[in-house]
């Protein structure tokens, strides 16, 4: 049964049950915070992170470079400068590129049409704008558009990614 306590004026009450110390109270709600901290980090955070340590992992996925494949052979094409659209030869970009490709044979052609390669990729930089070269998308854009221009003019599809290895906007 529960116990009665007398107050001050002679009624009986039921007796409280002894105050809690605050201080558990507290430790109880920092220990569950702590716990769910972890738990996202573990089950959340860390999956979207450990999946890939190498920033440019991402790149080689979407341009077919399966995991353990190897990077293939590179194709430098380097100094290329142009005044972009709408700059009145006021301002300039200058451009390297590498062309990847997995062909060994096609290093020779791509060596070959160079000048023509070189040729189109300075008309078609020059017709682009300096927000295209500023905006993140358009220039994922541009480097599709290089390598596609580059296997257009040797007529095959051997160059399976572009990359800037240097790109410079004044």
């Amino acid at each position: 049964m529960a116990e009665l306590k007398k107050n001050g004026s002679g009624k009986e009450e039921p007796a409280l049950p002894p105050k809690k110390k605050k201080g558990f109270l507290f430790l109880t709600i920092i220990l569950v915070q702590i716990i769910a901290a972890i738990a996202l980090v573990v089950f959340v955070i860390y999956p979207k992170f450990a999946g890939s340590t190498d920033p440019g992992a991402d790149q080689q996925k979407e341009a077919g470079v399966k995991e353990g494949n190897t990077l293939g052979t590179l194709f430098s094409i380097s100094n290329l400068t142009v005044n972009p659209k709408g700059s009145m030869g006021r301002r300039f970009a200058v451009f390297e590129v590498a062309l990847e490709v997995h062909d060994p044979k096609a290093v020779e052609k791509l060596t070959a049409y160079k000048p023509v390669i070189v040729d189109q990729f300075l008309k078609y930089l020059r017709s682009k704008t300096i927000e295209e070269y500023s905006n993140v998308q358009e220039m994922d854009a541009i480097r599709n558009d290089l390598k596609n221009i580059a296997n257009s003019v040797i007529q095959e599809k051997v160059v399976t990614n572009l990359y800037f290895t240097r790109y410079v906007l004044e």
